[in-house]
């Protein structure tokens, strides 16, 4: 990796005025297949794989010719960070502050499209769908993690998934029985199959 990022990194303390400054070896970089290079990348961490993309823009600036075979690598990983899907999956990620799940059977692009998607929704707050949920004859409920859980009469609680289109999240409906316990408070974690139930105490 060392052999190959130096390469697309300008250092402030290059003397550009030397005309062997820039390394023979930046054409040779444009010689290699893209299969390789796309291997190469896979393995950089998301800060390095950002700086290699965003330091040709800067270098676009630059009026030295000494620059251009420089100029020319950092403008190629651009482009193919750029047009590949599984390097732009990986940056919407962070930048929605997600990870990235089971795969489900849908490939890299498809997933890619579900994000944007869902993003741009989120930014212009357009929803694919309107949805009213009554609420139930019980007090007591808790919305968290995509999942509405109610309280009926305190004998049940009812769990409602609710849906993601983006996500690929259908709807879904269950009850828990809680007639033996006399119920206060809950919470739950649905990603770990996790209940929490606080009972009313015992007056003696």
């Amino acid at each position: 990796m060392s052999q190959v990022l130096p390469c697309c990194i300008v250092s402030e303390n290059m003397d550009v005025a030397n005309d062997n400054v820039i390394p023979q070896k930046t054409t040779f970089l444009l010689q290699l297949p893209t299969e390789l290079i796309l291997n190469v990348l896979d393995e950089l961490d998301l800060r390095t794989l950002l700086l290699c993309k965003g330091v040709s823009s800067w270098l676009e600036f630059a009026v030295l010719p000494e620059l251009n075979c420089v100029l020319q690598v950092c403008c190629f990983f651009r482009n193919v960070i750029s047009e590949t899907a599984i390097f732009q999956y990986k940056i919407e990620l962070f930048v929605n502050g997600m990870v990235d799940g089971p795969p489900d059977g849908l490939d890299v692009a498809t997933r890619l499209d579900r994000l944007v998607r869902r993003q741009a929704a989120w930014d212009n707050l357009k929803c694919t769908e309107d949805k009213s949920v009554d609420m139930l004859t019980g007090s007591v409920w808790e919305l968290y993690g995509g999942v509405l859980a109610q309280a009926t009469r305190r004998e049940f609680l009812t769990f409602r998934q609710l849906p993601s289109q983006y996500r690929g999240i259908s709807e879904r409906v269950w009850t828990v029985d809680v007639s033996q316990i006399d119920l206060r408070d809950f919470t739950f974690d649905n990603a770990q199959d996790l209940l929490v139930i606080a009972e009313k105490p015992c007056l003696l």
